[in-house]
């Protein structure tokens, strides 16, 4: 650390405003728990390191978490108790989302009811037809169907750390994943 930031921290004083920061920070995550350590006014909500911290977060929550319904099936509910000092994180809009894209009146399968089943680890690599093959754009909407839905479960797996292991297996042909891939995720192996 330079004398001057070691000065600067010493008499609690900051960078000037829109100026770069001077110090340093220590950040720790275990599960839901952080700590945090950084140079500057001891107040976290005057210090600029953890401003700074605060508003990288702010800007990536905007620009990533945020305005993405619908199509791109995103939205976290958290749910506060006061009395049980707890936080509920669901994902019911992504997941009637997702209800809405497998389930149609053509197609309707729920079973198993396991939220994981050996079938997921199954290898199930695409083969899609070649150019010119009338069966071709059919398939490549199913592809990316497929895809569409195991990033939502990609996702989902925030809130729901039970269906890590089984996303995380069926996204081994995320690149070109296979009809039969399709066809256990509709079946209820994974949602």
């Amino acid at each position: 650390m330079s004398t001057r930031t070691n000065d600067r921290f010493t008499a609690g004083v900051d960078s000037e405003p829109q100026q770069p920061l001077h110090g340093f920070a220590l950040l720790g995550v275990h599960v839901d728990d952080m700590g945090a350590l950084a140079t500057g006014k001891p107040r976290h909500d005057e210090n600029r390191i953890f401003a700074f911290v605060r508003g990288e977060i702010a800007v990536s929550y905007a620009c990533k978490l945020t305005q993405w319904h619908g199509t791109k099936m995103l939205g976290f509910d958290l749910n506060l108790c006061d009395e049980l000092k707890t936080v509920t994180i669901t994902a019911q809009g992504a997941i009637d989302t997702v209800r809405a894209k497998l389930l149609t009146k053509d197609n309707l399968t729920i079973t198993p009811k396991h939220i994981v089943t050996e079938s997921v680890y199954t290898d199930c690599p695409g083969d899609i037809p070649e150019m010119g093959d009338p069966d071709r754009a059919a398939y490549l909407e199913r592809q990316s169907l497929t895809r569409s839905i195991l990033g939502v479960g990609i996702w989902l797996c925030t809130c729901y750390p039970q269906l890590t292991s089984g996303i995380n297996a069926m996204c081994a042909n995320m690149a070109s994943p296979g009809d039969e891939r399709l066809a256990r995720v509709r079946s209820g192996s994974v949602t």
